[in-house]
């Protein structure tokens, strides 16, 4: 049976069968779509462009270990910052025991943080235990001699403890201080 023009594109429309020339026309672009992907394949080349072989990040490289070490400061940064502001929240509160807590489990990871050692000075001030609150004073003023404040904070201990004479020089050596800073401060030129 022969097929006009017209009932092969009417057939083929509707949908309910392929012509028989249209399925030679398929067929011959898929082998011929198939024969060229494999001789591609077979030759080495690729459609994609190719994998770098070396990953990206090597775990045995110094720039690992060294971006490691900056992400591990950083955390322990901000775990410590949390740590002194949720105790600066509890003294505020009222919560003294609480921020004693924070402000020794802080001062034992990171027994350098000046604000925390100024914080349980005042916290040991404010319950009247001078010799804690000196101890902390001078711990803090053996790590930095000239903090200003930590001197001022001392000469208060050293006048609850009636002890005026160490109190006043410990003033003078605040203001000192306090006046070596702010002539370096001046002199040096402002951008």
């Amino acid at each position: 049976m022969k097929m006009s023009p017209s009932s092969v594109s009417t057939t083929w429309s509707a949908g309910r069968r392929t012509p028989p020339g249209l399925r030679s026309t398929k067929a011959v672009y898929a082998t011929v779509a198939a024969l060229v992907l494999s001789m591609l394949t077979l030759t080495g080349c690729t459609l994609r462009r190719p994998v770098s072989v070396e990953p990206e990040f090597d775990l045995a490289t110094p720039n690992r270990d060294d971006r490691r070490e900056e992400v591990l400061d950083e955390y322990q940064q901000q775990r410590t910052e949390a740590m002194f502001q949720a105790a600066v929240g509890d003294w505020r509160r009222g919560d003294t025991e609480k921020c004693h807590d924070l402000l020794q489990q802080l001062l034992k990871e990171r027994p350098d943080h000046r604000d925390a050692q100024l914080l349980l000075a005042d916290l040991y001030l404010s319950q009247s235990d001078l010799p804690a609150a000196q101890a902390t004073i001078d711990e803090l003023l053996a790590q930095r001699p000239d903090d200003v404040e930590a001197l001022n904070a001392k000469a208060l201990v050293l006048e609850m403890l009636d002890l005026p004479e160490d109190a006043q020089r410990t003033r003078q050596r605040a203001e000192q201080t306090e006046l070596r800073a702010t002539s370096l401060n001046s002199s040096q030129p402002q951008p």
